[in-house]
């Protein structure tokens, strides 16, 4: 039986495969790590933005009735797109952080 540990650890890298594999299909559109040139206020808002479209999946899927079929991925995805926005503020002022340490 695999602890509560184990479990966590392949529940945080599946979920991180998801965040690696999003970013790397944008990186066309938006360019290599874009954001470590963007301003955080500006990830933020898409941020803010990303976050009312997981609301608007979880409202989806908790309106359906028992014999209609969601698509749990579409939600799972925003939650994907929650997750790597927040991961791109955080590295914004981590670089910021290393930046001012020099």
């Amino acid at each position: 039986m695999e602890s509560s540990n184990d479990q966590i650890k392949e529940i945080v890298e599946s979920f991180a495969k998801r965040m690696e594999s999003k970013i790397l299909q944008r990186q066309a559109r938006w360019g290599e790590m874009s954001w470590k040139n963007a301003d955080p206020l500006d990830l933020l808002a898409h941020l803010n933005k990303e976050v009312a479209e997981l609301v608007e999946e979880m409202a989806k899927e908790r309106r359906r009735d028992r014999f209609e079929s969601y698509d749990l991925n579409l939600l799972i995805m925003e939650a994907v797109d929650v997750a790597n926005l927040a991961m791109m503020i955080a590295d914004r002022y981590s670089t910021v952080s290393k930046e001012e340490k020099k």
